[in-house]
């Protein structure tokens, strides 16, 4: 046997293809090693096998352990073998999930702090604001509770991303109740769809229209006052006129016949 590592000015090529000639079991692992043209190594592929953790923050901790490892034992290597590197596919899955796991946090908290703006515009009051945010996080903190410790279901992005439509589906029509209360309609100023009510030159006949657009029943009439004695003497002046024309007529009629 010869001393391993290679040493350094051998003749490392040389020594690679007698080590292959005299050993053809390790021609199986050719496709772990790349070859130029004239059949000379240019890099070759170690595999490890461990043990994974079960968390993508776990993984991540033992690829920061690797870096370390081989970046410890570049430095004590020849210049010629110090460019070693690790690299796995569970690393990079790992990488990709917590990246997109810390960008649905940060999408359901800006969607926390949308919310709160525009519950403050529409509302005007912060502490109905604040009570229905209270509820929200309650209602949610309540689903996820179902979804990650009852059901059993992984906290990933997507997760978040449908609480976070959850909080905001409940919240709209939490605001408008909020709106109303705190900003309740004036009845009768508005009819149910929408539109001012048409002006009249007479007050009675406005009130009248706004009784009909609330619902309210009609106000009783009031009897008709009697007539003063004074008209009732007028009215009965005017019939005995109309009677003595009356018999003047009848008489002249008369005195034509008897002529």
């Amino acid at each position: 046997g010869h001393k391993f590592p290679v040493e350094r000015f051998g003749n490392f090529q040389a020594e690679l293809q007698r080590f292959a000639l005299d050993h053809p079991t390790a021609a199986d692992a050719a496709s772990e090693m790349w070859l130029d043209e004239n059949g000379k190594l240019r890099a070759a592929l170690i595999r490890a096998k461990v043990t994974l953790s079960s968390t993508a923050q776990g993984i991540l901790e033992s690829q920061e352990q690797w870096m370390d490892y081989v970046e410890e034992q570049n430095s004590k290597a020849a210049t010629v073998a110090s460019n070693a590197w690790p690299t796995s596919k569970s690393w990079v899955d790992a990488e990709a999930r917590e990246e997109a796991l810390a960008s649905a946090w940060h999408v359901a908290s800006l969607t926390i702090l949308a919310v709160t703006l525009a519950g403050l515009v529409y509302t005007a009051d912060i502490m109905m604001v604040c009570l229905i945010l209270v509820i929200s996080v309650v209602a949610c903190t309540f689903l996820a509770f179902f979804m990650f410790c009852i059901f059993q279901w992984a906290a990933g992005p997507w997760e978040v991303i449908v609480l976070t439509a959850f909080m905001g589906w409940s919240i709209e029509p939490a605001l408008r109740l909020g709106r109303d209360f705190v900003m309740p309609p004036i009845a009768g100023n508005e009819d149910p769809e929408g539109e001012q009510p048409e002006l009249t030159e007479h007050p009675e006949e406005a009130q009248e229209q706004g009784e009909k657009a609330a619902g309210l029943p009609d106000a009783p009439q009031a009897p008709e006052a009697p007539e003063a004695p004074e008209e009732e003497e007028e009215k009965e002046e005017e019939k005995t006129e109309e009677e003595e024309e009356e018999e003047k007529e009848e008489e002249e009629e008369e005195e034509k016949e008897e002529e």
